[in-house]
């Protein structure tokens, strides 16, 4: 029977050698996966094995020439092991490289990791090649919005148009294909930045929900930007104040 720091040291080779295959059974069916909070792949917590291939693994080997994740040093108690290495690796849509130290948390049970938690300098990952959150149009070319706009922004009612049967198939559709895609998430003064993946499926889904969001719920602002050479596109939804409960309620997931 492998141990636990055994276990971990396994997952971390069949990451280095590429092979999604001998990582997946490693991972509890019943699982908590968590990226730090910064870090550009952060989707809350994770909790079965798919959700960690199709968020992270993916999105990794898509994104990053060489992207590497190498322990130095392990301590490890009972079924608790943690472990501290280096992120390296070149965002391929702008060429930068990163050198990011890590630490990573693990809970591991019957040769399974039930539990995962990331710490690293996001900050480092961010400056070397995923785009930060982007400023607002307005913000960026610095200037205001247009005072009687903003008037009739702010006084419109925050209320879905939909009927209860019609929000619940909009909840188990499009919302719920939008915060799928959603790998993180940004909060602002009266709302919130959604970064989702630049590919054309994603991009599609983000369009329809836009669309279908302006013709049920009138009061929200939506600007999007979208990064070149494929890259993230990040969706910025606002509106009056109080609107942030209302977004919180629809787009986060939990």
């Amino acid at each position: 029977m492998m141990s636990p720091l055994a276990v971990v040291k396994e997952f971390y080779r069949a990451m280095a050698s590429g092979q999604i295959e001998r990582v997946v059974p490693l991972l509890s069916p019943v699982l908590q996966w968590e990226e730090a909070e910064r870090f550009p792949y952060y989707g809350g917590v994770w909790k079965n094995p798919q959700a960690v291939v199709d968020n992270l693994f993916i999105p990794l080997a898509r994104d990053w020439e060489g992207f590497s994740v190498t322990p130095h040093d392990f301590i490890c108690t009972d079924e608790n092991v943690v472990s501290f290495g280096l992120y390296t690796g070149k965002f391929r849509a702008t060429g930068r490289s990163i050198s990011a130290p890590f630490a990573h948390r693990w809970l591991v049970r019957g040769e399974r990791i039930v539990q995962f938690k990331q710490y690293t300098d996001t900050a480092k990952v961010l400056d070397a090649g995923v785009p930060a959150m982007p400023a607002s149009p307005h913000e960026l070319h610095g200037c205001a919005r247009d005072s009687t706009m903003t008037q009739e922004f702010e006084d419109l009612p925050i209320a879905c148009q939909l009927s209860s049967e019609e929000l619940r198939t909009r909840e188990s559709t499009l919302l719920a294909q939008f915060r799928s895609a959603v790998v993180s998430t940004e909060d602002l003064a009266n709302g919130y930045a959604f970064r989702i993946p630049g590919d054309a499926k994603s991009v599609a889904v983000a369009a329809e929900l836009i669309v279908a969001e302006r013709e049920c719920c009138p009061f929200l602002m939506f600007e999007v930007a979208a990064h070149p050479k494929m890259g993230p596109l990040v969706v910025r939804v606002t509106g009056p104040n109080g609107t942030k409960k209302f977004l919180r309620d629809a787009f986060i997931q939990d």
